[in-house]
């Protein structure tokens, strides 16, 4: 036997114990013996119940706490962390940058998303959200100056939209492809910044027509709306011979 052969086996077998914890931590979770703000029990404690080495033990750990889930105070030991997406999306997106067929997949999946959400954000936005929606509209004629051609305020908007569904998968979803959004709005807003007054003026009319839509709780106003607000900016940027053609959106 090589060595390259029993350095596999150990990877393997490393490997195999990795995942036997953090199993072992999910099933924990998901039977309630693990809770937010729960204390781990000690290294020596859990090597015992697990069965497993502190070497392994303590790399499950680490893995644990990269991604949120368990924080380590000194003197205190280890305590399970309310749930938060933001280091799970850092990962996530970084993954995605990896794979360069993405960005050709990002406006499909805005499409797909916000056209379903700003049905559910019509009926659960806070009238402080509502607020918020249209303060950011409101800034849009002079943000279309600024460098980044209003791309800023634009995707502030969508996003607001994504946050007033109060569903969090919605949420860590969009959170988790973040960047590649804001690169989608900045990149439709540059390929569209001599569109003429009129033409700029119809942009922000689109998006108050999804603002109003939302105010008044419509739901099915509101996705057809958005759906509007995509079949315009597409028109556009398909007229400059700027994107491919998107797929239609069909009305419910």
């Amino acid at each position: 036997m090589t060595a390259t052969m029993i350095s596999s086996m150990l990877a393997a077998t490393k490997d195999r114990v990795f995942d036997k914890i953090i199993n072992q931590f999910k099933e924990m979770m998901r039977q309630g013996e693990l809770k937010p703000g729960d204390r781990l029990l000690s290294e020596r404690e859990l090597c015992t119940r697990l069965g497993v080495s502190r070497a392994s033990l303590r790399e499950a750990l680490r893995a644990l706490e990269i991604f949120g889930i368990t924080s380590s105070v000194p003197g205190q030991g280890s305590f399970i962390k309310s749930p938060n997406f933001n280091a799970l999306s850092s990962f996530f997106e970084m993954m995605l940058y990896l794979n360069k067929s993405i960005s050709e997949n990002v406006l499909e999946v805005r499409m797909l998303l916000e056209c379903e959400a700003v049905s559910l954000a019509a009926k659960r936005a806070t009238p402080e959200e509502i607020s918020s929606l249209k303060t950011v509209i409101e800034r849009m004629p002079v943000s279309l100056e600024n460098e980044d051609f209003g791309a800023l305020a634009d995707f502030e908007f969508h996003k607001m939209i994504m946050q007033a569904t109060h569903n969090d998968i919605i949420i860590f979803i969009s959170e988790a492809i973040e960047g590649l959004l804001r690169q989608s709005h900045y990149e439709r807003r540059v390929a569209l910044f001599r569109c003429e007054k009129e033409i700029r003026d119809q942009l922000i009319s689109v998006h108050w027509g999804v603002y109003e839509a939302m105010h008044s709780g419509n739901a099915g106003l509101a996705a057809e709306k958005m759906r509007e607000h995509f079949r315009f900016t597409n028109k556009l940027l398909e007229d400059q011979g700027k994107i491919v053609a998107a797929p239609e959106l069909e009305s419910e």
